[in-house]
């Protein structure tokens, strides 16, 4: 039985010198396949992760656009109320602009009235007409002196 165990340490023995030639003949077949096959399970995790990288990244650009969207909604309405209130404010100037213009035409009329009586109530008296000519107007009128 030693024998036997003699020969098959001896098989054994010469199976690992013919294994350790070889792979010191073929060492870069051995170191090719191993980085295959370490390539090849580490790419499948990175595909995995990449796949959820870019399915998250496809979601914040989603929600990005939708934002963007909001904020272009959000500034058109501001130029839309800009626009009509911009739009009231000239309407509203116009019509104090037309009322002002009118109340000072009465005005003129007015002042053209009391002008027109102060004339036709001194007979041409020129002292009494400039006093009467200074409180409607309420500046100083001079006359000139009489030759």
């Amino acid at each position: 039985m030693k024998e036997k165990i003699k020969k098959a340490w001896e098989a054994i023995k010469r199976w690992f010198l013919v294994a350790a030639s070889y792979i010191k003949k073929y060492w870069w077949i051995l170191v090719l396949g191993a980085a295959s096959v370490w390539a090849l399970v580490f790419s499948k995790n990175k595909t995995q992760l990449l796949e959820q990288f870019i399915k998250e990244r496809e979601t914040l650009n989603q929600r990005h656009q939708e934002e963007i969207d909001a904020l272009n909604r959000i500034h058109q309405n501001d130029l839309t109320q800009r626009a009509r209130i911009e739009q009231e404010y000239r309407t509203t100037i116009d019509r104090i602009n037309q009322s002002h213009a009118e109340a000072i035409e009465n005005l003129t009329k007015a002042k053209r009235q009391e002008l027109r009586a102060i004339i036709a109530e001194t007979n041409n008296n020129p002292e009494l007409m400039t006093e009467r000519v200074n409180n409607l107007f309420g500046f100083n009128v001079l006359t000139l002196p009489s030759s």
